[in-house]
């Protein structure tokens, strides 16, 4: 398993399996803005007290 550190560069990826995770059961929620969600994602990713992994 290879543990990995979330920048920029994971964006566009991280964007598409956020969506598809949170917008179906069991949350159903809706990013009817992107601007909101591109917003969202950036406060993850170029955050500097925040640090996001992915496996």
């Amino acid at each position: 398993m290879r543990i990995a550190v979330l920048n920029k560069h994971d964006f566009v990826e991280m964007r598409m399996l956020f969506l598809d995770v949170f917008t179906n059961e069991p949350w159903f929620d809706k990013w009817s803005s992107e601007e909101q969600l591109d917003a969202y994602m950036r406060d993850l990713t170029e955050n500097t007290n925040s640090l996001s992994m992915a496996l």
